[in-house]
């Protein structure tokens, strides 16, 4: 399933530790013909391998048979778990979280919308 396909550059943003939650920015700064930044939000955040900035970002749940194997190392049996696979410029990198969801917003550089990632984060079942 796709959850992104954006031409713009995204940076990691935030990673808390607390709340293992992590935020990719695109931000608005950096497009003087666009208004939003475009945020996506990954939350309980198990397992990462990104990178600094990606030019142009796909990002995909994996639901293939592979991801066993990558759930049960890192997720350490966390059922609710996904993979999420991020392409940019012809490379792939991993996210294992609960959920990813994206945002678009009007924030200053510096701000970040923690009550957003409340709301719209993962139920438990």
């Amino acid at each position: 399933m796709k959850i992104l396909n954006n031409n713009r550059i995204f940076n990691p943003f935030v990673y808390t530790i607390s709340h293992s939650l992590l935020v990719l920015r695109s931000s608005r700064d950096l497009y003087p013909e666009e208004d939003t930044n475009i945020d996506l939000y990954f939350s309980d955040v198990v397992y990462m391998a990104i990178r600094p900035e990606f030019k142009g970002l796909l990002v995909e749940e994996d639901n293939s048979e592979n991801t066993r194997d990558l759930l049960d190392r890192y997720a350490f049996g966390r059922v609710y778990h996904k993979v999420f696979r991020l392409l940019s410029g012809g490379e792939q990198y991993i996210i294992i979280a609960r959920d990813a969801f994206v945002d678009t917003n009007k924030l200053d550089a510096m701000e970040l919308d923690y009550d957003l990632h409340i709301a719209k984060g993962p139920e438990v079942p």
